[in-house]
Formats: C-alpha cells, structure tokens, sequence
C-alpha cells in the first residue's frame, strides 16, 4: 500500500482507479465543475490485495446493473503495459507533496464502505432526523462514538448535523477532536443542500467545547467521585494556500481531502464529504483501514502537507 499527498488539477470525475484487478487507486478527486482549473490538496492510496477484488465485485453488481456482464479481461489487456510507469507517472504530473510506502509483506484489514444515492423528500431546514444507515455513514458514526482519544477530521465542508452531534457527544466524552475545512467555500451550496452552512456547524462546535470546559472549570471538586470527566481538547483550523515569498510556485488553492482518524488506529479515506450532501443524498465510497502503523503514517504525512497551509479557528 502507497500514500500519495499531491495537488491535483483534473478534468475528471476519478473516485476508483482499478488498475489489474491487484492494484487500485482510491482517490477523492470528485471535482465539480468550478473547480476545473484549481489545485486541489488531495490525498491517494494506492492498494493491492482482496480489497481490490471487493471493489471490482462492487463495480460489477452497482454500476453495470441492466447492461451485458463486464469481462475481467479487459482489465489486464488495458493495464498489461501501464503499471510500472503508475508511480513514476503520478510523482512528476500530479505535484507530489509526500509520499508513504508501506511493506507488502504485511496485510492490513481494510473495509469498503459504499454509500449509495438516497432520495430525502422530507428535508426541512430544522430536520433532526438521522443520516441514511448506508455503510460509510455507519461505520465513521460508530468509529466516533467509540473513541476513546482523539478525533482527525479534514472536509471541504462540514454541514451534516448528525455528525456534529456526534462530535459534541465525543467532546463530552474527553476525546480531543481536531477539525480542518474550508471557509467560503461553496456557501449557496450549502445553503441550499443543507440549510446550514460549515462556519455555523463549526460555531456549534465552538460553543459546546467552551461550555463543556467552562463548566469542568467551576464544577471541579478535591472529590474524585465527584468529579466530572475532563472535556475534550477542540482545534478548528482553515485550510489556506501556503504563501511563497519569490511567487511562481504552483500550489493547491483548495483543500479537497476527506479524511478520518480515530485513535490513531482507524483510517477513513475516500470520496465522501462531511456535508449534508455526502451524507443523506449522494453517492458516495469509501475504505477504511484499521492499522495503527497506518494510520500514524497518514497522519505524519498529512500534517507534513499542511505545514503553512492551515490558519487558527479555536485551540481550547
């Protein structure tokens, strides 16, 4: 399994890039059409093994539904003299930012996680009712509320109310959540998918962090079976183009990586937003990888990534 950190600038809609049935390419590189001609922070594994295999089933029994069965061989025909220049390929055209390689030798447990389309007539701008139990939706749901430490999240945008429910449920807990977005992007968008928009979401999140440690503070007790449990630590950050000081660098303008951590032990990577949109109506795909090493090293090299890029929001 690689890790690729690059800036992307892409005419397609790319969310899986099967290559031989043995390697594939999971990106989030779902660009609408206003972002044609940016630079995108982006984040991509490469991945071989069974999950390869488990998303070509995917492809066959989802996307080729009512047309002629695909023929595995044009899989290997189309490929046969491609893979050797893949990294080569994306390292010198896709601004390669960092770069992770990991031993083939060791298999780590990975998890797809499909969202189909959703239809949501009963949609209203003070809806509270739960996000479809699709795959992805479930498992990052389960993933928060089962942590125990910490919280990464990177989105564009960040307007699905189930989600910041959970989070404040987290921060109750003493997890530490630490949050990178996007601000002004796509407002009407949000607006209209959702009735709320990623800076009202991450006020919210503001707000209960404050109160959670305010009350900590004027309710601590020498009475340990009193005490009430520590809240957790909040840092909400924007992301924002790294400024260089002689210009004529190339450099991603957005950020469009969707990203979970859980303890550092539980990866999210894929296609889905933590918007509105991803979460009720979109389709959507993603994998997880359950792998400490992993997950470390997706940290390590996104932080890397982001060193001058990303301005404050909230440090409690």
């Amino acid at each position: 399994m690689r890790l690729y950190l690059q800036q992307c600038c892409n005419q397609d809609d790319v969310i899986l890039h099967i290559a031989d049935i043995t390697i594939a390419f999971n990106c989030t590189l779902t660009l609408p059409v206003l972002w044609i001609k940016s630079r995108l922070f982006e984040e991509c594994i490469e991945m071989e093994g069974e999950i390869c295999l488990k998303l070509l089933e995917f492809y066959k029994d989802f996307w080729t539904r009512g047309t002629p069965q695909l023929d595995d061989s044009w899989i290997e025909d189309y490929m046969s003299n491609q893979q050797i220049e893949m990294v080569p390929h994306v390292q010198n055209s896709l601004g390669l930012i960092d770069y992770r390689d990991f031993s083939r030798s060791r298999r780590l447990q990975t998890i797809l996680l499909p969202s189909p389309h959703h239809i949501n007539p009963h949609f209203s701008p003070f809806s509270k009712s739960a996000a479809p139990a699709t795959p992805l939706n479930t498992f990052i749901l389960q993933a928060i509320n089962q942590a125990r430490t910490s919280i990464y999240i990177q989105t564009p945008n960040l307007t699905s109310r189930p989600l910041t429910r959970t989070l404040i449920s987290a921060l109750k807990r003493g997890v530490s959540i630490t949050i990178i977005t996007s601000q002004n992007l796509m407002i009407l968008e949000q607006l209209v998918t959702a009735f709320t928009t990623t800076s009202i979401e991450l006020w919210k999140l503001r707000r209960a962090g404050c109160r959670l440690h305010s009350y900590y503070l004027t309710t601590t007790t020498n009475d340990p079976e009193a005490q009430h449990p520590k809240p957790g630590d909040l840092w909400l950050q924007y992301y924002t183009p790294k400024v260089y000081g002689g210009g004529g660098q190339e450099e991603p303008v957005k950020s469009h990586l969707k990203l979970l951590i859980v303890d550092d032990e539980i990866t999210v990577l894929g296609s889905g937003n933590m918007d509105r949109a991803s979460w009720f109506t979109s389709q959507e795909l993603g994998v997880a990888v359950v792998d400490g090493e992993f997950a470390r090293a997706v940290g390590e090299c996104t932080h890397s990534g982001l060193k001058d890029r990303v301005k404050w929001v909230l440090n409690t």
